[in-house]
């Protein structure tokens, strides 16, 4: 019939042709034990295989361990990873617990609200709307990885067109971006990105605009929220240690930006705007409108304008009327 590792097949119970056909060894056979010790691959603590059968027939797994009520996918049964007491995710829209930040985003539907408690060392992309939430901004924390691949070192980074993406009552820090926002990227948000009751605190792009938060080509609203010890670092033309503010690049779109309520303290750019960096450039000639509102603004550095800096469209190339509106009210 046929050999296997050097001996004969003999004594099974059928003596057809083996192809295509089962057949069962008896115990006395010499091929009985005869492989030894067989290399396995148990389940991931994460994997999709965990919980993954609605009932099992069987009473044990392969190493005599009992199956459970929703069994796992193969031989072995898993032991799935323990969400951390503290700090959490849950989507509250749909009671549904993660591990991650970004899972539960990936996961999540248009117009879910997902709250975080503890902190939080991930960084995150949106491309839907949203609400992401805190409790207290001075408990709850997302800190970047200051990983330049992901995001391009931004800590969150926003875009997607027509979406409204809400932000409240957490801080975001430890960005190290290799491009705009180390902080926040906001890019070609039609839609509305609102900031309430946030820390901005202790982000950098490194040759970019916009320490803290960029907003180009989008429409942003930031009440009530700290924007603090951010720094752009470049020496080029680069403005914005605490928050940048441009025109889109490709769509029809400017970008208006309405602060209230808030600080910034202590930001810093090398180049130009301290505080606040406004580039009106692009030859688009798209416009762009920054709205303060009971505003401070103290302790902020820069090259040029400690505080606010703007650099409208070039009359002699654009040929443009200057495409930037500033107003203040009840600011210092």
């Amino acid at each position: 019939l046929g050999k296997v590792n050097a001996l004969p097949i003999e004594n099974i119970t059928n003596s057809k042709d083996l192809t295509n056909d089962v057949y069962d060894l008896q115990l006395s056979s010499e091929l009985v034990d005869l492989a030894g010790a067989v290399k396995v691959l148990t389940i991931g603590d994460r994997s999709a295989a965990l919980d993954f059968a609605a009932g099992s027939t069987i009473s044990e797994d392969a190493l005599g361990l009992p199956r459970k009520e929703t069994p796992d996918a193969g031989a072995y049964e898993g032991e799935k990873k323990a969400f951390d007491p503290v700090n959490t995710v849950f989507n509250t829209t749909t009671s549904t617990q993660y591990y991650t930040l970004q899972e539960a985003i990936d996961d999540a539907s248009a117009e879910d609200v997902i709250t975080i408690n503890g902190t939080h060392k991930e960084q995150i992309a949106i491309t839907k709307s949203l609400t992401i939430q805190g409790d207290d901004a001075s408990e709850d924390i997302l800190e970047g990885l200051a990983n330049q691949v992901i995001n391009n070192g931004s800590v969150i980074q926003v875009s997607g067109g027509d979406i409204d993406v809400n932000f409240n009552h957490f801080t975001v820090t430890g960005g190290d971006a290799a491009g705009n926002g180390g902080g926040v990227n906001i890019l070609d948000v039609t839609g509305l990105v609102s900031f309430a009751d946030m820390t901005i605190s202790g982000n950098t792009t490194s040759t970019g605009h916009g320490g803290g938060i960029s907003a180009v080509g989008s429409d942003v609203e930031i009440v009530n929220t700290t924007i603090e010890n951010n720094t752009t670092q470049a020496t080029t033309e680069r403005f914005g240690g605490g928050l940048f503010i441009a025109p889109g690049l490709s769509l029809a779109e400017g970008a208006t930006v309405t602060v209230k309520k808030t600080t910034f303290n202590n930001n810093t750019s090398a180049k130009s705007g301290g505080a606040i960096g406004i580039e009106g450039r692009y030859k688009n000639g798209n416009p762009v409108a920054l709205v303060l509102e009971n505003v401070t603004v103290f302790g902020n550095t820069a090259g040029n304008g400690g505080a606010i800096f703007t650099k409208a469209a070039d009359l002699a190339t654009d040929n443009t009327q200057s495409n930037i509106s500033l107003v203040v009210d009840h600011s210092t």
